[in-house]
C-alpha cells in the first residue's frame, strides 16, 4: 500500500490450486484434473473516514485473473495426454476497507469488493477478515479468512466457482 494523504494505491494479489483425480476400476484409465486461478488486483482508495477508533476507505480498481486449468488422462492403449487452458480476464471492482485498531500495534482489518458487471466475468467477489501485527510504519504479518467467488464464460470455458479458506500474507506499506 501506497499511500499520500487521504489518497492510497493498494496491490493485492492471491493464488489458489484445486486438484481431483479418478481412476477407473480395474485401474486401466485415469484422469487427474488441476486448476490454478491467480488474481492480483490493483486499486486506488480514498479515505473518507479516519480517527483514533476507525478508518473507513472506498476502492475502486481491476481485478485481473488468470485461470490455468489442466486435465491428465491415461490408461493402456491412451498415450499420456495433457491439455490446458488459460483464459485471462480484467474486471472492474468497486468496494470498501475498515480498519479498526485494537491495540498498539493491532488492527482488525474488514474488507469487500463486487465486480465485473458483464465487462469481464458476469461477477466476481471477494470478502475478507483479518488481523495485522504491525512490525513497524513499513511492514506488517496478518492472517485472516477470505472468501472469492467468480462467475465468468467466454465462447470456450466456463467458471464459476467460490473459494474460501485461511490466509496469511505480509503487507508492506510506504
Amino acid at each position: 500500500e501506497a499511500r499520500r494523504g487521504r489518497w492510497g494505491i493498494l496491490l493485492d494479489a492471491v493464488h489458489g490450486k484445486v486438484s481431483s483425480g479418478t481412476t477407473r476400476r480395474p485401474r486401466r484409465s485415469a484422469r487427474a484434473t488441476s486448476r490454478s486461478r491467480w488474481a492480483e488486483e490493483p486499486t486506488i482508495a480514498f479515505r473518507v473516514w479516519r480517527n483514533e477508533k476507525l478508518v473507513i476507505d472506498v476502492l475502486g480498481g481491476a481485478r485481473i485473473s488468470i485461470v490455468d486449468t489442466e486435465v491428465k488422462l491415461s490408461g493402456p492403449g491412451v498415450p499420456n495426454t495433457r491439455g490446458a487452458d488459460t483464459p485471462p480476464w480484467a474486471d472492474p471492482v468497486v468496494g470498501g476497507r475498515l480498519r479498526v485498531p485494537l491495540a498498539e500495534r493491532w488492527v482488525l482489518t474488514l474488507l469487500g469488493d463486487v465486480g465485473g458487471f458483464g465487462i469481464g466475468s458476469d461477477l466476481g467477489w471477494q470478502a475478507f477478515g483479518g488481523i495485522a501485527y504491525e512490525i513497524n510504519e513499513t511492514w506488517s504479518l496478518k492472517a485472516g479468512f477470505r472468501a472469492m467467488g467468480v462467475d465468468y464464460e467466454n465462447a470456450s470455458f466456463k467458471l464459476a466457482i467460490v473459494s474460501h479458506g485461511p490466509m496469511i500474507g505480509v503487507g508492506i506499506r510506504f
